[in-house]
C-alpha cells in the first residue's frame, strides 16, 4: 500500500493534484476499509436483498457458505460467504459476506448468530 502515491502520479502524470498526492499505508488502509470496502459491500448486498414483488428486477438466488473457527485469540468466529450467478459477468461469483463472533458453539448458537448477521444486512 505504500506505492499508491507513485501509481496515481504515474497514471495521471499531467495532473498537478496527482503529482502532489500523498498517501501511505495508514491512509490507504483507511480508504480501502472505510470507503471502498463499504461501497463494494453495499453494491453486493443490493443485488442479494429481497425486492418487492411489483419490481421488474428480481433478487438473486444465492447460497451461503459458512465455516466456524477459532481465531488466534481463542475467540470463536463464523465466516460467511455468498455464492451467486452474475448476469453481468456471466459467471458464478463467490464473495465474503461477514465474520461473526460467536457466543457459543452449539448448532443453535451458530444459527442464531448467522440469522442475526443476515438480518442486520437485511438479507431476509
Amino acid at each position: 500500500m505504500d506505492h499508491v502515491s507513485e501509481v496515481i502520479s504515474r497514471a495521471f502524470h499531467e495532473s498537478e493534484i496527482a503529482k502532489r498526492f500523498s498517501c501511505r499505508r495508514t491512509k490507504s488502509a483507511a480508504i480501502a476499509y472505510n470507503v471502498l470496502g463499504n461501497n463494494f459491500e453495499e453494491k453486493m448486498l443490493a443485488k442479494l436483498r429481497p425486492r418487492p414483488e411489483n419490481e421488474t428486477e428480481r433478487s438473486l438466488v444465492f447460497s451461503l457458505i459458512i465455516d466456524e473457527s477459532t481465531d488466534v485469540s481463542t475467540t470463536k468466529v463464523l465466516a460467511a460467504a455468498v455464492k451467486y450467478y452474475s448476469e453481468k459477468l456471466q459467471s458464478p461469483q463467490t464473495k465474503f459476506l461477514c465474520m461473526v463472533d460467536l457466543k457459543g458453539d452449539t448448532a443453535q448458537d451458530l444459527f442464531d448468530s448467522l440469522t442475526c448477521a443476515l438480518s442486520e444486512k437485511t438479507l431476509f
